[in-house]
């Protein structure tokens, strides 16, 4: 099965991670607070990089599934908010779910089983089948990406400033090396399953 969009634009960002990566291993040890900046900077463009590819997929389910009828729709327009049963069944459908979803953040995997629902899928039975594909379970595979989600939020809300400490998280490159192939995982896994 060949690769969706979605995915596409999500290898396209993960490769900007790697170019910020790159720069940040370039850098002489008395910089390591330079690599450290910038790796949180790739860290944070990681996870938006997973952000972006439910967004993307996000459009073309949500519209398809509004289709078949005024349930589905209605179920897609009360998840999106703000826009009818009508308006995301009608002719601008597409451009109309494109700029609601823009406005969700879809990492955390509760958001992500929003998202599903509103898709008519199951969001269990998705998070078991991509658990089963990696020898996981999905428990464990939903924990992982909130520890991701959670990283990433401490870096864009907090400044990744420890205040026990008071200083800086330690940020390296097997942490940013950890971020990339988590959301990997999830993006190639959803990508078949979704």
């Amino acid at each position: 099965m060949a690769e969706s969009h979605a995915l596409e634009t999500f290898f396209k960002l993960i490769a900007q991670v790697a170019h910020v990566e790159g720069v940040a291993r370039g850098l002489d040890e008395d910089q390591a607070d330079v690599a450290s900046t910038l790796r949180r900077s790739a860290y944070v463009l990681g996870v938006a990089a997973l952000d972006t590819y439910f967004h993307e997929r996000a459009v073309g389910k949500l519209v398809t599934a509004a289709a078949p009828g005024a349930e589905p729709a209605a179920r897609v327009a009360s998840y999106l908010g703000g826009l009818s049963a009508e308006q995301v069944s009608g002719g601008r459908a597409e451009q109309l779910v494109r700029l609601r979803v823009g406005y969700k953040t879809l990492v955390s995997p509760q958001n992500i089983d929003k998202l599903l629902t509103a898709c008519g899928d199951m969001a269990e039975n998705i998070w078991t089948d991509h658990a089963l594909a990696l020898g996981s379970r999905p428990d464990r595979e939903r924990r992982a990406l909130e520890v991701i989600y959670d990283r990433r939020n401490q870096i864009a809300h907090e400044g990744d400033w420890d205040n026990i400490d008071r200083s800086f998280r330690p940020m390296s490159a097997a942490h940013l090396q950890d971020c990339v192939a988590g959301v990997s995982r999830i993006a190639q896994g959803f990508d078949v399953l979704v």
